[in-house]
């Protein structure tokens, strides 16, 4: 096992919790079929940028798919990558 030691600051930790709070509320209502799974690309770049969104899926951090003659971005990967880029340390 490796032991490593990670200094937060009172706002890192607290920002790190609301995020966590947020994600899992989120995926919450997703799961329970109150909010989309997935979301256009068009409603992903209202949300998230077009730059954030072009960037993650030219890195292939997020997989888009056809259905329909739509793209569509899974909402909770989506979340997952936006709440990563806030929390950057």
């Amino acid at each position: 096992m490796c032991n490593m030691t990670i200094t937060l600051d009172q706002q890192q930790l607290l920002q790190m919790l609301t995020s966590a709070a947020q994600m899992g509320a989120a995926s919450a209502l997703v799961k329970l079929g109150i909010n989309k799974t997935k979301i256009t690309k068009a409603e992903a770049y209202r949300r998230y940028t077009r730059r954030l969104v072009d960037y993650w899926v030219r890195e292939k951090k997020i997989k888009p798919v056809k259905i329909q003659g739509s793209t569509l971005l899974d909402v909770e990967e989506l979340e997952a990558l936006s709440t990563i880029n806030d929390l950057k340390i």
